[in-house]
């Protein structure tokens, strides 16, 4: 005949919004076939790059816990990935053999809830506000009751309420929105990036409720997984910025730690000398007084707490501390420094002079009669070569082993500085000692970059 009726028969008695969904395809089972496998492709690509993502997420928070927005992304993926199986080509269902069809609806439409829960907590984190805390507490108790209804009652009855729950995960999103414009407006950043990546994800979610619900019809049909492609790849990127900020953050506050390393007895000796130096030579103590002033306003830089200042700041912190040292111990201590005058280049702060006083304190001084320290630094090739040798009581291998193995917390000194070298370069410091001898350090820095 010219033309024929295809009669489908579909029964609601499980599923209260039973029926097709979208247009039929029609066509031979290779053309079927074709698109069943692109399917199950972009399907499996979507999910596997989900439950990639969550693992990343979830091994950064195991590592530093105090990133807990990282747990929230992760259980979020997880959930978003569940939820998409579920109304797709049902790849859990066919890895667990068993799982009926009032399973699958029930982990739907949990996934549906937990998944506007997650997303909100995950906000929340990012942009604490009274406002947010609010909102994260009402969509929990949202969360648990609608939970509790799937639980307890058949598919045939909840899933009406399926609409009323559309709504609701919609003013969820709309709701992320406002917690991040109130971010921004109290001036956290990535805040513009934020909003973006929501609207896309709220557009393109409200765009496939109208579609599903055959509200508007279109021929280029679902827009969630173009939606959700480009909101967690934004994510990614605020979540890149956000580690980098955290790792910056943290090196900031051991710099700070670091240069509150003003040990009290160094300043009381000092201002000691200066005292007794004031009473038969003002001009060397008013000479003092002004490197202790350059020592203090280079240690208590807290203006600039980034890892790297420029060389010539470096070298004045050290030649200020050298001054004040020698005032202290005169002809016990000599050191000499060749070094660039003219170099502009930034290199990681608070090397040189830790070193420098390591020489001092533990070389120099325990010998009765002194001794040299010679402070080289210079331009090899693409790279800075820096050196501290002292002609000290020096260390046998083993007590050299042991300064390098302490934890960062029992050491401001050169186990620091050889741990912050390796993060920066890969390559920390060269210490060449012996009894009896002396001391010599010395650590590369790359001119252009991260060392081979």
């Amino acid at each position: 005949a010219e033309e024929f009726d295809i009669i489908i028969q579909v029964s609601n008695f499980h599923y209260a919004r039973g029926g097709f969904w979208y247009s039929m395809y029609m066509g031979t089972a290779g053309n079927i076939l074709n698109l069943n496998d692109v399917i199950m492709g972009k399907e499996i690509f979507l999910i596997g790059a989900l439950l990639t993502i969550a693992l990343f997420h979830f091994s950064i928070f195991m590592m530093r816990k105090e990133l807990r927005y990282t747990l929230h992304f992760s259980l979020f993926c997880i959930t978003v990935a569940i939820g998409i199986d579920m109304v797709g080509q049902y790849l859990i269902p066919r890895v667990i053999p068993g799982m009926d069809l009032s399973t699958v609806i029930l982990i739907w439409y949990s996934s549906g809830v937990w998944i506007v829960f997650l997303l909100i907590q995950y906000v929340h984190e990012l942009f604490k506000s009274r406002i947010s805390t609010i909102i994260k507490n009402v969509f929990l108790g949202y969360a648990i009751i609608f939970q509790v209804l799937y639980i307890l009652t058949d598919p045939a009855f909840y899933s009406r309420t399926g609409y009323v729950s559309n709504m609701i995960e919609i003013v969820g999103y709309l709701c992320t929105v406002v917690i991040v414009a109130i971010g921004i407006r109290s001036g956290i950043k990535s805040g513009w990036m934020n909003v973006i990546s929501m609207i896309i994800a709220l557009a393109a979610y409200t765009h496939d409720i109208l579609f599903w619900t055959n509200l508007i019809r279109n021929d280029f049909g679902e827009m969630f997984y173009l939606g959700l492609f480009l909101f967690i790849f934004i994510q990614m990127v605020i979540q890149a910025q956000r580690i980098k900020l955290f790792h910056d953050n943290e090196i900031a506050a051991e710099l700070s730690f670091l240069q509150a390393q003003i040990k009290p007895h160094f300043l009381y000796n000092t201002l000691n000398t200066f005292v007794s130096m004031s009473y038969f030579d003002m001009d060397k103590a008013r000479s003092l007084l002004t490197d202790l002033s350059h020592y203090l306003r280079r240690s208590f830089d807290f203006k600039d707490l980034s890892q790297f200042v420029p060389l010539k700041n470096e070298i004045e912190l050290a030649k200020a501390y050298v001054e004040i040292e020698k005032a202290r111990f005169e002809e016990r201590l000599e050191v000499v420094f060749e070094v660039p005058e003219d170099l502009e280049v930034n290199v990681p702060r608070l090397m040189l002079q830790p070193l420098i006083e390591n020489a001092v304190i533990h070389g120099i001084l325990p010998k009765q009669e002194g001794g040299k320290i010679d402070v080289l630094v210079k331009q090899e090739a693409k790279q800075l070569v820096f050196k501290v040798k002292d002609n000290g009581i020096g260390m046998d291998t083993k007590k050299l082993l042991n300064i390098l193995r302490q934890e960062k917390r029992n050491s401001v000194g050169i186990a620091n500085i050889d741990s912050r070298l390796k993060k920066l370069y890969g390559k920390g410091l060269k210490i060449e000692s012996s009894l009896g001898t002396g001391t010599e350090v010395t650590w590369y820095i790359p001119l252009n970059g991260r060392s081979d």
